[in-house]
């Protein structure tokens, strides 16, 4: 009998690992879509953060310093994007949030967010003139 009860579970095991196998890997490929994703943003935020940092720049040697300040603005904004993702992150938690989504949306929120709320104050104070 007993012999019988170690035969069933080696019978069990492949089948096991075999599941455990396949649900490792779709689970990896949703990780590593979501990492890509989050990887992107991050990716345009220091490209971004560079050509706003030398746009200001170049404003400023031409003595344009109305739009060196619009510009350096931009870039505070897109630095200050470390923090915003912090406190992204630590609302999720107290939320109980899954923290898998919640960092990919972070990854582009956190510094979309201030450059479109920026912009619309840049268009609406355009508009006031």
């Amino acid at each position: 009998m007993k012999s019988g009860v170690q035969r069933d579970k080696i019978a069990v095991l492949p089948a096991n690992a075999v599941q455990y196998s396949r649900y490792r890997s779709e689970h990896r490929m949703k990780v590593d879509l979501e990492d890509e994703t989050a990887g992107a943003g991050f990716s345009q935020l220091a490209i971004l953060t560079a050509l706003f940092a030398w746009k200001g720049w170049s404003t400023a040697i031409r003595r344009q310093f109305v739009r060196h300040r619009i510009w350096m603005w931009r870039c505070y904004l897109l630095l200050c994007s470390a923090v915003t993702l912090r406190a992204i992150g630590g609302m999720a938690l107290l939320l109980n949030q899954n923290p898998a989504w919640t960092y990919t949306m972070a990854a582009w929120i956190s510094w979309l967010g201030p450059i479109c709320i920026f912009e619309c104050g840049q268009t609406l104070r355009g508009w006031q003139r």
